[in-house]
């Protein structure tokens, strides 16, 4: 069995995260975010019910900027929450790595046929699942993004994959691949 671990149980409270600017606030953005938001979780409602909303919901939000940042704050946290992963090294010889995550050096190590897991990708997409296998981006800085314009590009997929996929530099020596899958967690 793999372990898939939920983001915010990381060891490194910075890994998983993004930098959002809030200070571009463009309200036709914003509307365009806040409505497909509302048509996704209120499909039963009209279209105008739904802009009607959005509306109130924008009016208040804006209004109140910390609120604002609370709500999107805890969207993230939906977010990682829906992603289960399994952190892999492709160096099974690095003492560090063995302090940190072999129980003190006790543990074992396994090789994974990367070649193996298309076929255990195709069965995760039989069931509408998705698994796969990326490299991390060790980065000095950490990507800073408009939050609502990423948000609409590509439905967030930008912010998605930096927001799982990029870590600081300083965890370079991990070589970490991540293998991921949407809606299981432990």
């Amino acid at each position: 069995k793999l372990w898939f671990s939920s983001a915010d149980r990381f060891n490194d409270p910075y890994d998983s995260t993004i930098q959002f600017d809030y200070s571009t606030v463009d309200r036709k953005t914003v509307f365009k975010w806040g409505l497909h938001n509302i048509k996704r979780d209120n499909p039963h409602l009209s279209i105008i019910e739904q802009m009607k909303l959005t509306e109130e919901n924008i009016n208040r939000n804006i209004l109140e900027p910390v609120e604002l940042e609370r709500s999107i704050d805890g969207n993230k946290q939906q977010t990682l929450k829906k992603f289960g992963i399994c952190s892999l090294t492709s160096d099974s010889k690095n003492l560090l790595m063995w302090s940190h995550y072999a129980d003190c050096h006790k543990g074992f190590c396994f090789g994974i046929d990367t070649k193996k897991l298309l076929s255990i990708q195709n069965y995760y997409a039989t069931k509408k699942e998705i698994l796969t296998l990326y490299r991390m981006d060790y980065r000095s800085d950490i990507p800073n993004y408009n939050f609502f314009e990423s948000m609409l590009e590509n439905y967030g997929e930008k912010y998605i994959s930096h927001l799982l996929l990029v870590k600081s530099e300083e965890w370079k020596y991990e070589k970490e691949y991540r293998l991921s899958i949407l809606g299981h967690t432990n």
